[in-house]
């Protein structure tokens, strides 16, 4: 109903495929993943944080959401990758990131400023056929959240369905939080201050929340819930 008005365009659930999860690669993501996204949203884009809703109900919809894709009832989602406790963010560490940032090849699509500008930046498309492009590092929010743990996360698993793979089997836990380090380094005040604002398609896909709240839920037939906001995006 709404995707037209987005660049960013609203996740197909049929194929099980999800961007951001706790689990390896390739692999369903755990309900308490799909909880997190629902909660949070994706920073950027029009799936916007459904706050609004009850614990209960968001757990409803990782339940319906669930239903889109024959993958739920055959395979059983393995344990979330382990996150060993950080270790304290060091000039050193940084260092031994950024040249990690080198070495592992970072550089070839974002870019050597990170800036998501590398050699092989264009033409890339995702798992459902849309252009995409990997992110600018330097800038503030990402789409999987920014936090230590989060960037440690996205490391280590990968965006499903995006030609960013994982670093799991290739990168020892201690490099994996020396890249954290060195990407934590990377944006400027003025850029972590955005954590807090309404950036890229936030606002449309509040709008559109808005006035699917103002409809009511007797003005959406079945055939238009998987458009609607609540269960919109996970981007």
């Amino acid at each position: 109903m709404s995707a037209h008005m987005f660049v960013i365009q609203p996740r197909d659930f049929r194929q099980g495929i999800y961007k951001f999860r706790s689990t390896p690669t390739g692999s369903l993501p755990l309900d308490r993943d799909l909880f997190l996204t629902i909660t949070r949203g994706v920073r950027g884009t029009s799936m916007v944080p459904q706050t609004h809703l009850s614990d209960t109900d968001r757990w409803a919809v990782v339940q319906y959401i669930k239903t889109f894709s024959s993958r739920f009832p055959h395979e059983t989602p393995p344990q979330g990758i382990p996150v060993p406790d950080p270790p304290p963010r060091t000039p050193a560490l940084v260092r031994d990131g950024r040249a990690l940032y080198v070495e592992a090849g970072c550089g070839e699509c974002h870019g050597a400023r990170a800036r998501g500008d590398g050699p092989k930046a264009h033409g890339l498309r995702d798992d459902w056929g849309w252009p995409t492009s990997p992110a600018d590092l330097t800038r503030r929010p990402l789409k999987g959240g920014s936090t230590p743990l989060d960037l440690y996360r996205t490391l280590a698993t990968g965006i499903g369905g995006t030609p960013m793979p994982s670093y799991l089997d290739s990168l020892e836990p201690q490099q994996i939080w020396a890249l954290v380090a060195y990407l934590r380094s990377l944006p400027s005040p003025a850029e972590m201050a955005r954590e807090e604002a309404v950036v890229g398609e936030e606002a449309r896909g509040y709008m559109v929340e808005r006035i699917a709240r103002m409809m009511g839920p007797g003005m959406i037939g079945p055939g238009m819930m998987g458009r609607m906001p609540m269960v919109r995006g996970m981007q």
